[in-house]
């Protein structure tokens, strides 16, 4: 396997589960240097970091998620580098796996994610499995946004890359797309993926609807009908993850979440038609 830079983001990421992130960094990838930028952390997160190897910690107290991709970004020497969140655990043979898929037109190779430890989540995405397959609806993995939290980024192609301080979500497609724009391919390979700890999601269910719809909208992802479908087939929807798995803050968490993803898509659509030049 080849050396690669890992450029990890953290801010009080001490969980329980932590440990197991970086243990399963280290047994499956070939690490290089793991770069952290750190957002300010009180909770030792740092003193569990220096207990591993080769590692380098760099401080943006007053930055976004933009800035500290970025800083990680300038920081990185290796051909390849991989992108990892603190709160996922690579499967086995990762790095292996991913370089099965390394070709002169693939500028990232990203791994998709399998949520645990999030009843929301989980109950959720078992139940619209189920429902897919009722359908004979293939599912589907892959995904337009992208998804940086166990990503295999080509180092040249993002070098140059300048992302918003704006985008303290979605930075993940601006750097997707920005790859995309240069002619390569950012592939989904279906034997990669992660294990994703998301815990508590009600608590952050704004944060995770209103800001993804407001986004959605000034990326031009999708038009009002497309939104008001999806706010009215999350009730049906809903009720029949219910009866698959009676899981009453996953009810709450997706209604809520659909709800506030179309304020947000809303907000922007109505009251600032703008578009930023720097995002699109």
């Amino acid at each position: 396997m080849m050396k690669v830079d890992v450029v990890l983001l953290t801010k009080n990421s001490n969980s329980p589960y932590f440990k197991y992130v970086l243990d399963s960094l280290y047994r499956n990838v070939d690490v290089n240097r793991l770069i952290v930028v750190d957002g300010g952390s009180t909770d030792g997160t740092t003193e569990v970091l220096k207990r591993y190897p080769r590692v380098e910690i760099i401080y943006d107290t007053e930055g976004t998620r933009a800035t500290a991709r970025e800083i990680g970004i300038k920081c990185v020497e290796t051909e390849w580098f991989l992108f990892l969140d603190s709160d996922v655990v690579l499967c086995k043979d990762w790095q292996r796996i991913a370089e099965k898929y390394i070709r002169d037109d693939v500028g990232a190779i990203q791994g998709y994610d399998i949520p645990v430890k999030s009843p929301e989540i989980e109950d959720y995405y078992y139940a619209i499995t189920k429902l897919r397959r009722l359908f004979r609806r293939e599912e589907n993995i892959l995904s337009w946004r992208g998804f940086t939290g166990d990503v295999l980024i080509r180092t040249e192609l993002v070098k140059d890359l300048k992302i918003p301080r704006c985008l303290h979500v979605f930075e993940d497609y601006y750097i997707k797309r920005h790859i995309e724009r240069k002619g390569f391919k950012w592939v989904i390979p279906r034997d990669l993926y992660c294990y994703h700890f998301m815990g508590d999601r009600l608590s952050r269910v704004k944060e995770d609807g209103y800001w993804v719809g407001y986004f959605s909208c000034v990326f031009n992802r999708y038009n009002i009908a497309t939104v008001l479908k999806a706010l009215v087939t999350i009730f049906p929807k809903t009720v029949f993850a219910f009866c698959v798995r009676p899981n009453t803050r996953m009810l709450r968490y997706q209604v809520l979440r659909q709800v506030y993803f179309t304020a947000g898509f809303m907000r922007r659509y109505f009251m600032d038609r703008r578009c930023d030049e720097s995002l699109l």
